[in-house]
């Protein structure tokens, strides 16, 4: 989804994490100094709105566009009037049984005009509807998605295995992992040469539009990251841009001018660090502060 539209809403940690990508491919073809770059890293971590974010790339040669927006809530007549109606329901099915309960609370806002209520003890306190509990069916395991650690060679390990699962394949044209939001950020072609798409993880992986694509794109091979090396990068990695108290905010895989790479970007809360830059077999190739 193009940023431009409905540009007041509220950023979500998977917008904050697109843009913060783009800056790093900014910052690594030269569009952004080392100061720029943190400095909008910093921003981004921090934006409250997707035009607080658009300001931050709306200066780069690329196209930013983020997941689909969920669906806005919009006030009815009646509530514009002051009556606030809410519903509030919950449905749990299993084969051909379903249940469905709902709770619903009317509170009419009164006028000066409006007659006084009947002096009693029910009327004098506030009344709250409280729904009643969903019952779950016997035998109904409830999913819950498992955290991922980007930073341990167990995280890495599962998340491989999960891509290698759904999708058949351990190819991608970049792969982003975020272990403060628990989360990953992909790109794979699909369809056409010059088609792709980008994925979400979190413990599942959720399909973003269908976007353009340079035909010739360079792919990375998740199955060539040596996972043990690549950690002891992560855990060495503030020592290696000499700033103690940094703390890794994501972990890149994309090919650049010499071949596919690892970038480790990290800092702490004076957005005071850097980035390594290094093989997939864990040979360091730069380290810029």
């Amino acid at each position: 989804m193009p940023m431009t539209p409905i540009r007041h809403l509220r950023a979500r940690d998977i917008d904050r994490a697109i843009v913060c990508t783009a800056l790093d491919n900014a910052y690594s073809d030269g569009q952004l100094s080392f100061e720029e770059h943190r400095s909008r890293i910093g921003k981004a971590r921090a934006a409250v709105t997707l035009t607080d974010l658009k300001a931050l790339v709306s200066d780069l040669q690329a196209s930013v566009d983020l997941p689909p927006a969920q669906s806005t809530v919009r006030l009815s007549s009646a509530q514009s009037r002051g009556r606030t109606p809410l519903i509030v329901a919950g449905a749990v099915g299993v084969g051909v049984v379903a249940l469905v309960v709902g709770t619903v609370l009317v509170a009419s806002r009164g006028s000066d005009d409006d007659p006084a209520p009947a002096a009693s003890a029910a009327s004098s306190t506030s009344s709250v509807v409280t729904p009643a509990p969903v019952p779950v069916p016997s035998g109904v395991v409830p999913i819950v998605a498992p955290k991922t650690d980007f930073t341990t060679a167990a995280g890495i390990s599962s998340f491989r295995d999960l891509y290698r699962e759904r999708f058949g394949d351990t190819i991608a044209d970049e792969v982003d992992m975020y272990p403060d939001g628990i989360y990953a950020v992909m790109e794979r072609g699909e369809g056409e040469p010059n088609r792709m798409r980008r994925w979400t993880f979190q413990g599942g992986f959720s399909p973003g539009d269908l976007e353009a694509r340079k035909p010739d794109q360079s792919v990375i091979d998740l199955a060539a990251v040596d996972v043990e090396a690549l950690v002891r990068l992560i855990a060495d990695a503030p020592a290696a841009i000499g700033v103690a108290d940094a703390k890794i905010s994501h972990i890149g895989l994309r090919t650049d001018g010499g071949g596919p790479a690892v970038y480790i970007y990290l800092n702490n809360s004076f957005n005071e660090g850097g980035y390594i830059r290094a093989s997939f077999t864990g040979e360091i190739l730069r380290i810029s502060k």
